[in-house]
């Protein structure tokens, strides 16, 4: 019984009030609905002159707004007919002017011009005539939000050039314009054709590659930004942010998301944030581990190549690498550059073409010279270099011993154990590792964190730029994260890395910083807000031309998987 009487106590509502309010309360200059205040506003001037986009802040609008467009066109005898006798009133007066010896009246002058084109552009069927009327009604929970949001649309009309008119006393009208059974309004405005389409957003600044991954969604149109960075011209990406904004996280998720498709990725990881992606399988090449320490190449070997380029190549690295664990041997460089070469010449005597010298190697990628090579020959030259190369030879094969290589898809080089001096050394041996081995695998990811540690130094960001290069030829993409845009402005090397970068994501920046990266990326002052107030993961994507406001989005389970520890 207490059921049926509950059921039979309830409110109905009728029909009529489920679709339309029992009430709607106006006033001056606003008016009331379902405890919500409403204003309308009508356009009554636009700009001389549009192009494509120029209406997109309006449509972009952050407070609740309704955008009324009534449009229809112009039969073309009446187009001609209104314009022929515009165009003869106006030039009357101006005759009429000229004759008194009055000035000439700038706005009238301006008229006739602008009739006498598009009448032209009419009659040669270039466009047509559209009448359009355009209404805007705002509304909000209170009366204070209502005019917050009057004056900032106010203010945004001003700056666009469009006059608008508050409909004092006709608010009844902008409720009109809403409903769908409103009919054709009075004293429309005229605009061509061209001037008329860029009113409708049918091109935005969206990024959506038909093969893409999702990056986030665009802060302010709510739609996804999907990119596929292989189908650009280079594959490279450049990410700068703040300490704490995030852009490690934005790293893991494309990473996750690479793997996805079954792109293999490689990450450098100075810190040892990235040992959460040994839950995905990956592989962690614990450098300088005390337990099980492992590296998947002995960068003391040169091996057979196809050019005399690459082996000069090969020879210049191990030579920097050499003073990269030890820099007081630089002294004994020349001892060492000069038993390589005498190896080299021995394994493969060199032959004479036309006057100049080169060397043909017998196989590709057989071993030249290796550590136990390089001793013996530096016994024979000088034996207390030979001495202190050991000692380095051994120092590294302790901290980073080859271990089994075998086809992982994923591998993560932590160098978090390392001494800052040893990290130096291990970044160059990990950027010549990917270098020699990235035409194995042409299509991948290599993920540079902290990359200011290559990019700051002279003697390994030659080597970064000439990876940036050969990656480029062979498909595999690079991606840098570093915290200041002005690790790319201290030398040349570092600034071809990022003229070769069609991806930038910008998270939030340094104060000290936005005046850099503004001049650097040529933003917006609207950008530079963002960049300068953004939360974390919030930011600004930049993909060749185009600007677009990001948020980082990820799933839960993604946001679980990332944020899972390991033991350490």
């Amino acid at each position: 019984m207490g059921l049926i009487s509950r059921i039979r106590s309830r409110k109905v509502i009728p029909t009529v009030s489920a679709i339309m309010p029992d009430a709607i309360q106006f006033g001056a200059d606003k008016w009331q609905m379902h405890g919500k205040w409403y204003r309308s506003f009508l356009v009554v001037a636009y700009p001389r002159e549009v192009q494509a986009g120029w209406f997109e802040p309006f449509l972009r609008f952050p407070r609740p707004l309704i955008l009324t467009i009534f449009s229809g066109p112009v039969p073309i005898d009446l187009q001609l007919g209104s314009m022929n006798r515009s165009l003869l009133w106006n030039l009357g007066e101006e005759e009429a002017n000229r004759r008194s010896g009055r000035l000439a009246d700038p706005v009238r002058h301006t008229a006739i011009e602008d009739a006498e084109r598009i009448r032209g552009r009419v009659a040669r069927g270039e466009t047509r005539l559209i009448e359009t009327h355009l209404t805007a009604t705002l509304w909000a929970e209170s009366l204070e939000e209502l005019d917050d949001a009057s004056n900032l649309l106010i203010g945004l009309a001003s700056g666009m050039l469009l006059v608008m008119r508050l409909l004092r006393y006709q608010q009844e009208v902008g409720l009109q314009r809403i409903l769908p059974v409103f009919g054709s309004p009075s004293h429309p405005r005229e605009m061509d054709a061209h001037a008329w389409a860029t009113l409708f957003p049918y091109a935005s600044q969206e990024i959506v590659h038909e093969h893409g991954q999702i990056w986030g969604a665009n802060a302010q149109t709510h739609s996804l930004v999907i990119i596929d960075r292989f189908q650009l011209p280079s594959p490279h990406s450049v990410t700068v942010a703040w300490s704490g904004a995030g852009k490690s996280f934005a790293a893991k998720l494309e990473i996750l998301r690479t793997r996805y498709r079954g792109i293999p990725v490689k990450v450098l990881d100075p810190e040892g944030e990235y040992r959460v992606l040994e839950h995905i399988g990956a592989h962690i090449w614990k450098i300088g581990d005390p337990d099980n320490p492992e590296f998947p190449w002995d960068p003391f070997r040169i091996e057979s190549n196809d050019t005399p380029e690459e082996t000069e190549r090969q020879v210049d690295f191990l030579l920097r690498f050499v003073e990269r664990l030890d820099p007081s041997i630089k002294q004994m460089t020349p001892i060492l550059e000069r038993a390589l070469w005498r190896i080299i010449r021995r394994f493969q005597p060199s032959t004479a073409r036309g006057g100049e010298t080169t060397l043909v190697f017998r196989q590709r990628s057989e071993i030249v010279c290796d550590d136990n090579i390089l001793l013996q020959e530096l016994q024979e030259i000088d034996f207390a270099t030979s001495e202190r190369v050991e000692a380095l030879i051994h120092r590294w094969k302790v901290l980073a011993p080859v271990g089994a290589k075998s086809g992982f898809g994923c591998q993560v080089f932590d160098l978090s154990r390392l001494t800052e001096k040893m990290k130096a050394a291990a970044y160059l041996a990990v950027t010549e590792y990917i270098a020699r081995t990235v035409i194995e695998v042409p299509r991948q990811l290599v993920v540079f964190d902290e990359a200011w540690q290559l990019l700051n130094d002279p003697n390994t960001a030659p080597y970064l730029e000439s990876l940036y290069r050969r990656a480029r030829k062979w498909g595999t993409a690079l991606a840098l994260l570093t915290q200041d845009i002005g690790d790319f402005t201290r030398n040349k090397a570092a600034e071809v890395c990022l003229r070769n970068s069609p991806i930038v994501l910008l998270l939030r920046q340094h104060p000290e910083s936005l005046a850099e990266v503004t001049q650097l990326m040529r933003l917006e002052a609207g950008e530079v807000e963002l960049l300068n107030f953004a939360q974390r993961g919030q930011g600004i994507l930049i993909v060749g031309d185009d600007h677009v406001p990001l948020n980082v989005l990820a799933a839960p389970y993604e946001v679980r998987l990332i944020n899972m520890e390991t033991a350490r």
